[in-house]
This record gives structure tokens, C-alpha cells and sequence, in this order.
């Protein structure tokens, strides 16, 4: 059933689409053991990418030199190498 260029559902082909979704091969629910490993590596470099974009220069890139933005990079990624250990220094 079309309305306007728009596919309606109307719950009578839901076990032929669960049944198509199924033989559709995707993502595997359970990981092995290496395919775990990889994704964590993956993941605590996306969230190190995610942390130096918090920099607001690094993220725009507005230096006018690669010069420059590669020291900004070594800075903000020094800063937040370092700032968990100041922070464990830090007395209450």
C-alpha cells in the first residue's frame, strides 16, 4: 500500500520481513575473541580523536602552517596525557 510516494506498513508483512531480515547476512552479534580486541583498540582511538577535536583550534584547523597545527596536536594530545596523572596528584 503507497500513499503519495510513502510505504505504509500494515503489520501484515512483518514475518516476511523479520524472515528477509534474517537471511540478510550482517554484523555478527558475538564477537570472537580477536574481533573484540580490535574493536576495543578502535574505540580508545576514536575517543582520543574525539578528546583533541575538543581543541577548538585543532578542530578548525586554523593554523597557517602544518608547522603549527602539529604543535597544537602535540600539545592538546600532551595535555591529555598528562592531565589524569595531575589529577591523581591532586590532593581533595
Amino acid at each position: 500500500m503507497t500513499t503519495k510516494n510513502h510505504l505504509v506498513c500494515d503489520g501484515k508483512d512483518r514475518a516476511d520481513q523479520i524472515a528477509h531480515r534474517r537471511k540478510k547476512p550482517g554484523r555478527p552479534i558475538d564477537f570472537s575473541a580477536g574481533q573484540r580486541e580490535r574493536y576495543r583498540g578502535r574505540n580508545v582511538v576514536e575517543r582520543c580523536f574525539n578528546k583533541l577535536k575538543q581543541w577548538r583550534g585543532i578542530a578548525m584547523r586554523s593554523d597557517k602552517t602544518a608547522r603549527n597545527y602539529h604543535a597544537g596536536l602535540c600539545l592538546a594530545a600532551t595535555m591529555q596525557w598528562v592531565d589524569p596523572v595531575l589529577a591523581g596528584l591532586a590532593t581533595p
